[in-house]
C-alpha cells in the first residue's frame, strides 16, 4: 500500500518534528507502508506529484486550506480528509474541503461532532517522543499550552492563585515533554467536547492528568480516580488536595498503561482496517 500523506509542514521550527504528518509516517512506517509526506512548506512541496500513483490520499488539517488540490479528477486513490481541531474553526470549514475537493471521507478527532458517515479517529501520542523519562518530579502541579479562551485562562489563572499552579504558556516540542516528566500532576483544561492532546501526553509520560469533564473522556477510556482525575468546577479540583503519594502512583501508573492504546501506530493499525474494508 501507498500512502500520500497530504499537511502544511510546521510553523515553528522546535515543534516541527511533532508535526501530525511526521507521527503518521513513523507509525505507518513501522507496519511497513510506503509513505511520502507532501503539502505547502515541504522541500517537495513544488515537485510535480503523480496523485494517481498512490493507493491512498489522507489529508490532514491545516493551517488554511486554500492550496489544497482538487482531488476530484483522481480515480484510483482512495482519499480521505482529517478534521483535528473542529472545535477551533467548525465542522462546517472541514465539510466543505472534503465535499469540493473530490474526497470519498470525512475523519474527525471529536466524537460528537461526527455525523452518521463520518468516521471518529481520536488524538494520539508518538511514543518514540512522549514517554516517561524517569526524571526528577519537582513541580507538584503544572499546566504547558496555550491559554487559547477566556474561560481556560481565567480557569488557569484561578488554579495558580489558588493551588499555586505551575503556568507554562506556549512551550513547544522538546522542551514541553520535559516540562511534563517534570510534573507530577498535569492539568489540563479540554475546549468544548474535544479530549485535546495533553490529555493523552500527560499520560504518556507518567504524570497525573486532571482534567476537564466532558462526554468523549469515558469512550476512550478515561476513568475519574483510576487513571486519572476528573473535575467539573474549582471546588472539584479542591477537593483532590492533598493527593496522597501512594493514590497519585497507583492513578499514573493506570495512565501510562492508557496511553499505549492510543500511540499513532494503533491509530494507523484502525486506519488500515478501514481501508481493508473500504477500497
Amino acid at each position: 500500500m501507498n500512502i500520500l500523506i497530504i499537511q502544511e509542514n510546521g510553523q515553528h521550527a522546535d515543534n516541527i518534528n511533532y508535526r501530525e504528518c511526521f507521527c503518521l509516517e513513523r507509525a505507518f512506517k513501522k507496519l511497513n507502508v510506503n509513505v511520502l509526506c507532501w503539502g505547502k512548506g515541504h522541500d517537495n512541496y513544488n515537485d510535480k506529484i503523480d496523485f494517481n500513483s498512490f493507493d491512498v490520499i489522507f489529508c490532514l488539517e491545516n493551517y488554511g486550506d486554500e492550496w489544497i488540490p482538487d482531488l476530484s479528477q483522481y480515480r484510483k486513490p482512495y482519499k480521505i480528509f482529517y478534521a483535528i481541531d473542529p472545535h477551533v474553526r467548525g465542522m462546517e470549514v472541514y465539510e466543505a474541503v472534503y465535499k469540493n475537493r473530490g474526497f470519498n471521507k470525512l475523519f474527525c478527532a471529536i466524537e460528537s461532532f461526527c455525523k452518521s458517515d463520518t468516521v471518529f479517529l481520536p488524538p494520539s501520542i508518538d511514543d518514540e517522543l512522549f514517554y516517561n523519562k524517569g526524571v526528577e518530579r519537582d513541580i507538584g502541579f503544572g499546566f504547558v499550552g496555550n491559554l487559547v479562551t477566556q474561560e481556560r485562562r481565567d480557569l488557569l489563572y484561578t488554579c495558580k492563585n489558588k493551588f499555586g499552579l505551575n503556568l507554562n504558556e506556549w512551550v513547544i516540542g522538546d522542551e514541553m515533554v520535559d516540562l511534563l516528566n517534570r510534573f507530577k500532576i498535569s492539568f489540563n483544561k479540554n475546549i468544548y467536547e474535544d479530549v485535546n492532546y495533553r490529555n493523552f501526553e500527560s499520560i504518556a509520560c507518567g504524570s497525573l492528568l486532571m482534567t476537564s469533564n466532558n462526554r468523549n473522556l469515558k469512550t476512550l477510556g478515561f476513568k475519574d480516580g483510576v487513571n486519572c482525575l476528573v473535575y467539573e468546577d474549582v471546588k472539584d479540583i479542591q477537593s483532590f488536595f492533598p493527593i496522597k503519594t501512594e493514590t497519585l502512583t497507583d492513578i499514573t501508573k493506570a495512565g501510562e498503561e492508557l496511553s499505549k492504546k492510543h500511540t499513532y501506530v494503533k491509530r494507523c493499525e484502525e486506519i488500515i482496517k478501514f481501508l481493508e474494508i473500504s477500497i
